[in-house]
This record gives structure tokens, sequence and C-alpha cells, in this order.
């Protein structure tokens, strides 16, 4: 795949012309500037194109309270591999779709402890409609509407040992009767629903931005096994999360340098209640970058990061079982892109 994609990417032999851009290319291109894919939102372009992301992250909270057992410090490092596509049907719709998995482990002794890992799943499907397109004004506004599922299967020690401290013998006679690892795998699904609006504007054929305003809604259940009644205990939640997104597009293509550069930041603001009836609402801000090739418009290929400047606490127990929040998480990532239009 990566041989393929630096046979696409060689400059075309002297005197030859790259092919004309076809009807799903010229969606991609507005006002002589060619828009890139972004990292923190959604495409608002009406095309038809296949790729695949390959990334990697930390992500680091301290003093997560845990109950009895005290205060802890998280570090988990993470891979993911993400698929993506879209089918342009006419001008103006367009079928996506968006897969995912990641692979997630702690990388100290508290984390091994508390979370130790998880394997999760997603995918996506959804519409978008472009409702108002200008090559004079070199401006365009999408809608996008889409739902999606996801599983995960994560790994603790502390259900175990929390078990053991609150019903011993319950737990000790389950592990016997070979419940081990319904205490340390919990199963957990969620379902999604939520729409978006683009505005896309090409100020020059080198600069160009994006913004995206919209919401979803997030139902998920984890299933935990309860040894002292021997059966899974079903715990739902649901959240409503809004953001806004800019991602601003440099590219020196028109001075003949094939080099872009994208700069990203998204504002979300996030609403959950549980089954305990706990409510949390708070604001986060994230920043991103990416440099890519520009020399084709039919290619996207480059690297891109992101960091959480203000993420949400996590929320625990403290030690009398009343709720209490962590420090501040801190969250980065790096990927690598490769995207076709065609």
């Amino acid at each position: 795949m990566l041989a393929g994609a630096l046979l696409v990417s060689l400059p075309t032999r002297a005197g030859e012309e790259e092919p004309p851009q076809t009807p799903e290319v010229a969606g991609r291109t507005l006002g002589g500037h060619v828009f890139l894919f972004p990292l923190l939102q959604d495409t608002a372009l009406v095309v038809t194109y296949v790729g695949i992301r390959l990334g990697a992250g930390m992500f680091a909270a301290d003093a997560v309270p845990l109950g009895n057992l005290g205060r802890f410090d998280f570090r988990l490092a993470g891979l993911e591999q993400r698929f993506d596509a879209g089918l342009a049907l006419t001008p103006w719709l367009a079928l996506s779709v968006t897969g995912s998995g990641n692979l997630i482990l702690g990388t100290n002794l508290d984390t091994l402890v508390a979370r130790t890992g998880a394997a999760e799943g997603r995918v996506r499907g959804g519409l978008l409609v472009r409702l108002w397109r200008s090559d004079v004004q070199g401006t365009q506004v999408s809608l996008r509407v889409e739902g999606g599922v996801g599983a995960s299967q994560r790994l603790t020690l502390f259900r175990l040992l929390d078990a053991l401290e609150e019903a011993p013998a319950a737990t000790v006679g389950s592990i016997f009767r070979g419940n081990l690892s319904r205490l340390l795998i919990v199963p957990a699904s969620e379902q999604q629903v939520g729409g978006r609006v683009y505005l896309v504007h090409a100020y020059s054929r080198g600069v160009g931005l994006q913004a995206s305003l919209g919401a979803d809604r997030v139902w998920s259940t984890e299933r935990e096994f309860d040894p002292a009644q021997n059966r899974e205990v079903r715990v739902p939640a649901h959240s409503v999360r809004a953001d806004g997104a800019l991602a601003l597009g440099l590219d020196a293509a028109p001075l003949k340098v094939p080099v872009a550069l994208q700069l990203e930041y998204l504002a979300s603001w996030r609403a959950s209640e549980d089954a305990r009836l706990h409510v949390r609402a708070g604001l986060s801000h994230a920043v991103g970058a990416g440099v890519y090739y520009s020399g084709r418009a039919r290619l996207q290929l480059g690297v891109g990061a992101a960091w959480d400047l203000r993420g949400q606490p996590l929320e625990g127990t403290d030690e009398e079982g009343q709720p209490a929040d962590s420090e501040r998480p801190s969250f980065a990532f790096g990927e690598f892109i490769l995207r076709y239009v065609w």
C-alpha cells in the first residue's frame, strides 16, 4: 500500500500534464483551493474517496479517586487503525462510512491495577448533503446526519480487588465456578446519532477554511459481573455532546512547492448521566496540526498530531463513597494519513 502511494505521488514526466480533474476531484476543489480532510472533524466535501489512518496516543490523569483504595495516577498508551470511505452518489449527495479499532494498555503499575487495558471497535455511517455552493465566492455549505455503534472489552484488576473486599467468600466461590474472566473483563456497547453543519470557504488558491457545528447523542451500557448475585449487572449511561471545529489549510502548491499545512481547533461541551443519576458537564479544547504532500489533487498523504488542552477530569468516589474528581488529564496523539480521491 505504501509503495503504491509513493508511485502515485511521483512527479509526472517532463512535458506531461496531469489528467484533467474528474467531477469528484473537482468536488474537493473550491475557488482554486484543494481542501484537505481534517483531523478533528469530518470532511464537508461531496467526493468519492478511501483512506486509512494509523496512529498512537498517550493519556495521563493524576489523582484518580477509587474509593477505599485511594487515588491512582493513570498512564495509558494506545494504538489505533482507522478506515474511512465516501461515495458521491450525485454532485450534492454522498454516503460515508468510518471504522476504527483501538488497543489501549496501561503503562504504569497504578493503571495496570485499576484500568489495565481495553480493546475497542466502532463504525459510523451517514449521509452528506451539499446545501449550497458558489464557485465564484469560493463558499460551500453542507449538512451531515449519521449514526454509529461501538463495542469494547475492558480488562481491569480493580473489579476483582473490589469484589474480594466487599464479598470475599462469594467472590472466591465464583472464581472456582469459572467466573474469573467475567470479573476481569467488562464488556460495553454504545449507540450514537448526530448531525453537523459545515461551512467551507476558499480565500485564495493557497488558503482555505473549514468550520463545523454539531451535536451527538450517545447511549452506552457496561455489563459488570456481580459475584454476590452470580449474575451480570447492566450499568446504562447516556450523554449529549455539542462541538465546534475550525481547520485552516495553507497550501504552497501554487508556489510550485507541493507541501500543505493544516491548523485545527476543536471545542467540545459534553453532559452525561449514569445509572446512579450522577450528572456531569464540562467544556474541553483541543488543537491539531498536519503536514501533507499536495502535489496531486487526488492524493492526501502526510502526518498529523493533536493535543487536548483542557480535558475533563475522571470521576470516581472518595473514601466515604461520595463523587470525586481527578486532576485534569492530558492527551496527545499522532497519525499517518493516506487517502485517495477518485
